[in-house]
């Protein structure tokens, strides 16, 4: 039997960026300047730089999001 790996509730960069249709460096380059990715607010883990996967799939799904959403804090 194979096991199912759970699905990961953060994206990286490069990941988010593909999903956007941009460059790794051009969402690199916008989390360094604003804090967020195409309105997703960058999450740092250490040297890490992730989004939450939730919010960037509402983002995508042309939802907005807002500082007080509850996803924020999870």
């Amino acid at each position: 039997m194979q096991r199912i790996a759970p699905k990961r509730r953060t994206l990286n960069v490069p990941e988010w960026a593909s999903w956007l249709g941009i460059s790794a460096s051009q969402a690199y380059e916008e989390a360094r300047q604003t804090g967020a990715i195409a309105g997703v607010p960058i999450i740092r883990v250490g040297n890490r730089v992730v989004v939450s996967r939730e919010l960037a799939e509402r983002v995508l799904a042309g939802k907005t999001i807002a500082t007080d959403d509850p996803a924020m804090s999870s």
